[in-house]
């Protein structure tokens, strides 16, 4: 694999192309799970592109943040911990990067190592009200003119599939759609919160006895080991003979 690098510009948010629904949304119990609570990071590969792709990409994902409006929100923590998404309609943060290599040179980042991945990523993340933007997202256009998307988002708001079916939304968007396909749905509420565990009563621990334990050295001499030894096979031998 031949050197490669990646100029990316400084980035900037790319908010709803359309007034959206403001107010908190819940998360579920599962998405409040603090093991949850970690970044996802995506690369997906298009092999063609054009010198237009990134612009119509930009456009698109405005787009598909009006019915996606809680991407474009923060995640913000209650005093207690709890997660919640404040739709407050700020926008994800966009990148555009230009790499000085064609898809084929890095084998289209089949078995990528991570430091050539991480360069697919958009890296300089800002903070806004110390908030961080749900999504990330960055376009990279190849010399082949085909292009990779890289996205980094919260596991707490969505999984793999809930993305690609964002990203998919994009893509119809970027095609000339008025609307999605699948009209996105916030269902968190209808996952109901298990009432707290209640195990039984336990029962009074057991009261082990105490014993005084004694140091006690034992010599055995070499002949007796060797006794001891014998003894011990013509004992297993009788046992395994039924004698």
């Amino acid at each position: 694999m031949s050197a490669f690098s990646v100029s990316s510009s400084s980035g900037a948010m790319v908010q709803p192309c359309e007034p959206t629904p403001s107010g908190d949304l819940n998360l579920s119990v599962i998405d409040k799970v603090p093991e949850l609570r970690f970044k996802v990071r995506l690369l997906y590969v298009f092999k063609e592109g054009n010198e237009k792709s990134v612009e119509i990409i930009r456009r698109a994902l405005s787009k598909a943040l009006v019915p996606y409006y809680p991407l474009a929100g923060r995640l913000q923590e209650t005093s207690g911990g709890q997660l919640h998404v404040s739709c407050s309609g700020e926008g994800v943060w966009f990148v555009e990067a230009y790499a000085d290599s064609t898809l084929a040179d890095v084998n289209y980042i089949d078995d990528a190592p991570l430091n050539l991945q991480e360069k697919l990523l958009p890296n300089s993340i800002p903070v806004l009200k110390g908030q961080d933007p749900v999504v990330l997202m960055q376009v990279t256009s190849f010399k082949c003119g085909g292009f990779v998307i890289g996205v980094i988002f919260p596991h707490s708001i969505s999984d793999g599939t809930g993305i690609s079916q964002f990203l998919n939304t994009v893509g119809e968007f970027a095609r000339g759609l008025e609307h999605p396909s699948v009209e996105p749905v916030w269902f968190r509420d209808e996952i109901p919160t298990p009432s707290p565990l209640r195990l039984p009563k336990a029962p009074p621990p057991v009261l082990i006895p105490h014993y005084e334990l004694k140091y006690a050295p034992f010599d055995f001499s070499r002949h007796q080991i060797d006794r001891l030894k014998r003894e011990f096979t013509l004992c297993k031998w009788k046992s395994l003979l039924n004698l």
